[in-house]
């Protein structure tokens, strides 16, 4: 069974890949990721690594996992691969030391898709890096609504009086008035002087 690896990046990342060649004694094994569909050749593939199977006689033939061989490989240009399987680019597969893809399944000299394993080593995070350059200004916003009036101050102290203004002008004569009320008649005068005898 083909299995995914997610690296999440295109740099360069290291993934330990392991798996059973089914009864190898100690065989050579070319780890081959394509890079192009199609046919697996080398012309549309590059050579991850190259490990060599366990022995089979002894007690350690296969590990408690069931593989019988492991190899970190650096994987980089994708975000994602398909270990055991061919025909796409991003696709892991093995040749054998004869120069031939070695099939997948559970006979003798196969690869067993069950065995297949990966996994993504994730190292130590690095020292942050420099502060980027400051952005440009941003536009400025648009002016906030007018305030409520505040209120009213106490009244200023009442001020000096001012200097008296110069005399008005005279005004115009009025008109004549109506004729007074006759007087009272006056007291009688007193007798006048007798006149002489006459001759």
């Amino acid at each position: 069974m083909a299995i995914t690896i997610t690296t999440g990046t295109t740099s360069p990342t290291v993934v330990s890949i392991g798996g059973d060649d089914v009864n190898a004694n100690g065989t050579s094994l070319y780890i081959w990721e394509q890079t192009a569909s199609g046919t697996p050749t080398g012309s549309n593939s590059v050579l991850l690594s190259q490990v060599t199977t366990t022995s089979t006689s002894g007690s350690f033939g296969t590990d408690k996992n069931g593989d019988n061989f492991r190899e970190d490989v650096v994987l980089s240009g994708l975000t994602s691969y398909t270990l055991g399987a061919t025909g796409a680019a991003g696709d892991i597969y093995f040749v054998n030391g004869s120069g031939v893809v070695v099939a997948f399944g559970t006979s003798n000299n196969q690869i067993s898709p069950a065995s297949l394993t990966a996994a993504v080593a994730i190292g130590p995070t690095g020292a942050t890096g420099a502060t980027g350059a400051a952005g440009t200004a941003g536009v400025a916003g648009a002016t906030g609504a007018t305030g409520a009036a505040g209120t009213a101050g106490v009244a200023g102290a009442t001020g000096t009086t001012g200097a008296a203004g110069t005399a008005g002008v005279a005004g115009a004569t009025g008109a004549t008035g109506s004729t007074g009320a006759n007087g009272a008649t006056g007291a009688t005068g007193t007798a006048g002087v007798t006149g002489a005898t006459g001759a």
